[in-house]
């Protein structure tokens, strides 16, 4: 008989050891729903397709691995290229830092005559874009064979001209010059693009440290396993074959030298059709002088072509400074005409202080972002976009009053801003302001009624303030003007599953806005949940494994990973999961009560009791550590000290039946 109660009380106290799981509601204080701005858009964009709700996409251009758009700001109405890797090759999380760095780096060189201007960056969903200075003539590829010499000298000298400042300013080397990297203006004026972009996936791949990673690039670029270069073969120098990483100005030297060969003759100095037999060729080859082909070029010509040519670096020319100057003497001992080149004016404006801001805040960078801000705020107080610039920045610093302070600045200055309504609104909802926050989206619908995102946020707001029905028109609303609203996608499904329990109709939503953007990690976790709430323990742990796919560091994914495993009695793959949480977050208290009752499940008493205690040490009020430790001591026979810890739990909550029935129990059976 005794045994039999003694069960009862267990299986009572097994039940409770079975911790509510955490739900969609408890993980949003902790991350967030993300703020998704109108006409959001996954992937490589098409023509008349809205980016980050304020370039309209003109037409698009495809290379090698890059995509470029041609688009109209319709913030500033102007033009501009906006350039990214095609989506293939987005996957990466090195690639896209890489890629963010080499821009910044691109970003300080400023304005220079002879290099095409990298504004800002944008990021969209994770995929990092370069808005650059729009440059309306194409590139040099369009002018070979149709070059006079000349011609070709000048832009030649143009080149050297931009390259010398980059190398003089930063030290920066380009490592893919070839003629789609030159473009040319209606003035003929040559600009360089594409500073570093080459050098990104090298960079990967040595940092990268997943195998399935590294050999996925393998893949992509079968060269780079051994060191060799991602490049443009046609063009790159020997010692780029054999070693990209330690290369230097040199190394563009030999690269320009085989552009001036094509400008001069129409033709590239080496012939090849594999990888290979280019590197045979560049490294072991002599080409032939370009003067064989084109027998106007004069001999001095001739000897600079074949002196950027050299096998060897040191034989090249040591600087674009003096390859410039020779090629000037030249041009002017040719022509009988003075080659006048621009060289960069220094000019410190608003407008560039404001783009080099808003990049910093797109970036994460905000206090860098703050005194570029500052910077364009002293030149022009009256500037509204980079009062808005400046509000978002502290906005990303958690400085929430100090950035209403800047968005009410942009808002004296001209109230019909919508973008400063919006982001006024997104940070009184940070604040909890539900009501500020919706009469900041009411004034942004006076503007422009058929913004999604400010539906959206509208019915953000009055979900937090208990309107749900209200809030679920407003997502209805904002599904409606722009159905890739992912985020409206994903609160509409956390109405369903938190309010309603109707965790299949959460799914769907779930699923749509997964559709819209793979790359959604709150939408596999939140679809994770539903799952272990409908029971299908398999199912959510995949979606749970794709959200830390995104984020590896998502305390939360790898928790409720851990219960699904433990829905499955995985036990051990559970404690995995918990343990990855609490290295994550040390303090994580359902982390160390769930792996507290696994190792209990498996009779690893011990270890079940020092998790108890960790979790005591962090929260003695917390009375389901004393239940479950009490619960321990009762399965090894230790009826004093799970006396002890039923007591405390009950000073936490009188109202605790579990601890009082075995509190009861045990004074029934087991005190003299």
């Amino acid at each position: 008989m005794r045994m039999s109660i003694i069960n009862t009380i267990k299986g009572m106290l097994g039940k409770k050891r079975t911790v509510e799981k955490a739900g969609y509601t408890e993980k949003v204080k902790k991350s967030g729903v993300p703020f998704v701005l109108d006409n959001s858009l996954i992937g490589e964009l098409k023509e008349g397709d809205l980016l980050a709700g304020r370039y309209t996409i003109l037409n698009v251009m495809k290379g090698g691995m890059g995509v470029v758009y041609r688009a109209y700001d319709n913030a500033l109405m102007q033009v501009f290229a906006i350039k990214t890797f095609q989506e293939r090759f987005l996957w990466n999380q090195n690639i896209i830092n890489g890629f963010i760095r080499e821009v910044e780096v691109w970003m300080n060189l400023d304005e220079h005559p002879n290099i095409a201007r990298a504004m800002s960056i944008q990021k969209d969903h994770g995929i990092p874009y370069i808005i650059l200075e729009y440059v309306d003539g194409g590139d040099l590829s369009k002018w070979i064979g149709n070059l006079d010499i000349p011609q070709a000298i000048n832009f030649a000298v143009q080149i050297c001209n931009g390259m010398a400042y980059a190398y003089d300013k930063l030290r920066l080397v380009h490592r893919d010059l070839k003629p789609h990297n030159i473009l040319i203006t209606g003035g003929k004026i040559a600009k360089i693009t594409d500073f570093g972009l080459v050098k990104v996936f090298d960079d990967a791949y040595t940092s990268e440290t997943s195998p399935d990673a590294k050999e996925r690039l393998e893949k992509e670029f079968p060269m780079i396993k051994s060191g060799m270069a991602v490049g443009t073969k046609e063009y790159m120098s020997p010692e780029q074959f054999l070693d990209t990483k330690n290369v230097g100005t040199e190394s563009d030297i030999y690269s320009f030298g085989v552009m001036l060969y094509e400008m001069l003759t129409g033709a590239r100095p080496f012939h090849a059709t594999s990888f290979e037999e280019y590197m045979q060729k560049h490294t072991k080859e002599q080409p032939r002088p370009p003067s064989i082909i084109n027998r106007k070029i004069p001999k001095e010509l001739d000897t600079v072509v074949m002196r950027c040519l050299q096998k060897e670096p040191i034989n090249r020319y040591p600087s674009f400074r003096q390859l410039k100057k020779e090629l000037t003497e030249i041009y002017e001992n040719i022509t009988e005409k003075t080659l006048k080149v621009e060289q960069p004016i220094i000019q410190e404006s608003a407008e560039k202080w404001n783009f080099k801001g808003e990049a910093m805040v797109n970036i994460g960078k905000y206090e860098a972002a703050i005194a570029c801000l500052d910077e364009a705020l002293k030149i022009d107080p009256n500037f509204d976009y980079a009062w808005n610039n400046k509000g978002n920045a502290l906005s990303g610093l958690g400085r929430y009053e100090d950035a209403i302070t800047c968005y009410d600045k942009a808002l004296e200055i001209n109230s019909n801003l919508g973008e400063v309504w919006l982001n006024k609104g997104q940070v009184f909802i940070h604040l909890g302001r539900y009501e500020d926050a919706i009469v900041c989206y009411d004034k942004v619908l006076e503007i422009d009624s058929i913004s999604g995102a400010v539906w959206y946020g509208k019915g953000h707001a009055l979900h937090n303030l208990g309107r749900h029905e209200k809030a679920i028109a407003c997502y209805d609303k904002a599904l409606e003007i722009n159905p890739k609203h992912e985020g409206a996608w994903l609160s509409k499904g956390a109405f369903f599953a938190d309010l309603l329990g109707r965790y299949e109709d959460a799914i769907a939503c779930y699923d749509k806005a997964l559709e819209i953007n793979p790359r959604m990690k709150e939408a596999w976790y939140n679809k994770g949940i539903a799952l272990v709430n409908l029971g299908i323990p398999l199912d959510a742990i995949a979606c749970f494994d794709k959200a830390l796919e995104i984020d590896p560091k998502d305390e939360w994914a790898w928790y409720n990973k851990g219960v699904a495993f433990r829905g499955l009695l995985m036990l051990e793959d559970a404690i995995v999961c918990y343990d990855n949480a609490l290295e994550i977050k040390p303090n994580f208290e359902d982390a160390w009560l769930n792996k507290g009752v696994a190792l209990s499940i498996l009779g690893r008493y011990e270890d079940a009791i020092a998790c108890f205690n960790h979790l005591i040490e962090i929260n003695r009020e917390d009375e389901r550590a004393w239940t479950n430790k009490g619960s321990v001591f009762l399965d090894i026979g230790k009826y004093e000290d799970a006396l002890t810890c039923f007591e405390q739990a009950l000073k936490i909550n009188p109202e605790n039946k579990i601890a009082k029935q075995a509190k009861d129990f045990i004074l029934c059976n087991f005190q003299t």
